[in-house]
């Protein structure tokens, strides 16, 4: 989207820098991995090309987007040929795992509920994982599905993985679709049930449709109708914690500050857990950070109107401060398939429930991927604004000005949770490492421990330009010094102290006028 609101030459340099600027973006890379090759890019009930349209309809505007399908079982006469290993995912950001398989099986059958003797992770993938979710290689970040529990095949397995035994596999009832190559996933495979309940049955299922005049609730057509489940968020403060109070999670960041209600519903989901707090003092599964050990929360719920019961329906692992990737663990692979799409695909008009749906994947395809991805993505956005035309006119103004402007530029261009991820991926360390997430107010002077997106970008994009006059260098090199991370770091860091400032300033002047009485 460009800038409409520029003069004709002003509109030509615009555009120039626009089109270098896409020819500079970073790209993320996406591995789609499934157990079932009809799990592709294409038109079938349970393929994924409706949510792969909404991606792109949603795409972020400082990177490019390249997903790629991968499934571990070539087609019906090989298994388990395409195994994760670290050359494999070395090539990829984020692998979105979409498992229908249960468990091993005797003898290879081929479908999507059935399977063959290595369908589960073995132990050399789940080690290739672990080491590429950590930030010093990767930090990849994972997307985990599955849905509900039924019947084992009669012919079931135990696993022979040492890294994650699951001795009572023979003896359960049921076991969740999507287990073989969800459950053994390092952090990601302890964010869903695996066994028993909830399963397809009425008594203990998972109910999220939406009921209409003269259908049953627990009609499976209603999983393909325009009326979708209305989100219930959870929210969390300043300092990304959950409070009643405060705004929602990123993932579900909408328009201005709208956020995403509508979600695709089914019959029978499955579940998403937080692991008991006993598990937290496994530091390396959980590992800690310098200052914390981020915890995985429950983000999004829905609702069963059967019962009015709240289910959890996504939850997200912010791994940043641990160094390790980011996880959202999702209570079915129902919300992306296009069945579940049917009369919610795109395009689709601003606002509708099938836009905010289709916003949640943009978003979701940006949140997991690794932070030092979502560095450069910062660094070419602030570089991006700090040399957009419209900025020459502010050089001599205030800071907020400078703030206001480029903060707006950025709106038009940019989505709410694109822009927040950026900001909160170049905040200095000494800062971010002391929460899990960082929530920037929109714009001004607001009462609160960080300075606004305006003061933010006002302050990066300022010293930028005090830089290229200082230094009176080419452009080459204004944009080569630019890149150094003390530049950035700088403007972040004078943002935070004007901000203690003027919250010191107001303290003073409370004081006074409780003085005076």
């Amino acid at each position: 989207m460009l800038d409409t609101a520029l003069s004709a030459p002003e509109m030509a340099d615009f555009q120039a820098d626009f089109s270098r600027l896409l020819a500079e973006r970073p790209t993320i890379r996406i591995l789609i991995y499934t157990d079932d090759p009809e799990t592709t890019d294409g038109n079938g009930s349970f393929a994924l090309g409706q949510m792969i349209a909404h991606i792109k309809a949603h795409k972020p505007t400082f990177a490019v987007l390249d997903i790629k399908f991968k499934c571990r079982n070539s087609d019906i006469e090989t298994h388990a040929d395409n195994k994760l290993d670290e050359a494999t995912l070395d090539e990829y950001d984020q692998v979105w795992f979409f498992g229908f398989h249960q468990v091993n099986r005797k003898k290879y059958t081929m479908g999507m509920l059935r399977g063959g003797p290595e369908s589960e992770l073995v132990e050399a993938e789940v080690l290739a994982l672990k080491n590429w979710m950590r930030t010093d290689k990767r930090g990849g970040g994972v997307l985990m599905t599955g849905d509900h529990s039924q019947e084992p095949p009669p012919d079931a397995l135990p696993g022979t993985n040492e890294l994650c035994p699951d001795a009572t596999v023979q003896d359960e009832k049921f076991l969740g679709l999507g287990r073989a190559i969800g459950r053994c996933v390092p952090r990601a495979g302890r964010l869903r049930r695996w066994k028993g309940e909830p399963t397809r049955r009425p008594q203990d299922s998972f109910n999220t449709q939406v009921s209409v005049p003269g259908v049953d609730v627990n009609d499976s057509r209603l999983q393909i109708d325009p009326t979708p489940q209305h989100l219930v968020l959870r929210h969390f403060n300043e300092e990304g914690k959950p409070t009643p109070d405060g705004q929602p999670h990123p993932l579900f960041f909408y328009k201005g500050e709208s956020w995403i209600r509508a979600f695709p519903d089914h019959t029978h989901e499955g579940a998403v857990v937080i692991p008991d707090e006993a598990e937290f003092a496994d530091t390396e599964t959980w590992p800690k950070g310098k200052t914390r050990q981020p915890r995985p929360h429950v983000v999004a719920y829905g609702i069963d109107e059967r019962n009015c019961r709240l289910l959890n329906l996504v939850a997200a692992y912010d791994g940043d401060p641990a160094r390790v990737g980011r996880i959202v663990a999702d209570s079915t692979w129902h919300h992306y398939l296009n069945i579940n799409l049917t009369n919610l695909g795109p395009p689709a008009p601003e606002g509708s429930a099938a836009d905010q749906i289709g916003q949640y994947y943009g978003n979701l395809a940006l949140w997991l991927t690794p932070l030092s991805k979502r560095k450069e993505m910062a660094r070419l956005m602030f570089r991006w604004l700090a040399t957009h035309p419209s900025m020459k006119e502010e050089l001599h103004n205030d800071v907020l000005s400078i703030g206001r402007t480029a903060y707006s530029i950025l709106s038009r261009v940019a989505s709410p949770c694109e822009i927040h991820e950026l900001l909160q991926a170049d905040v200095p360390d000494e800062y971010r490492e002391q929460f899990e997430t960082l929530y920037f107010k929109e714009g001004g002077f607001a009462l609160s421990s960080f300075p606004s997106k305006e003061m933010v970008c006002g302050h990066v994009v300022n010293w930028y330009q005090q830089e290229m006059i200082r230094a009176e260098i080419s452009e080459d090199d204004k944009e080569a010094r630019f890149m150094d991370e003390a530049v950035v770091d700088t403007g972040f860091r004078k943002a935070f102290e004007e901000q203690a400032t003027q919250m010191t300033q107001l303290a003073l002047k409370a004081q006074e006028l409780i003085r005076t009485k």
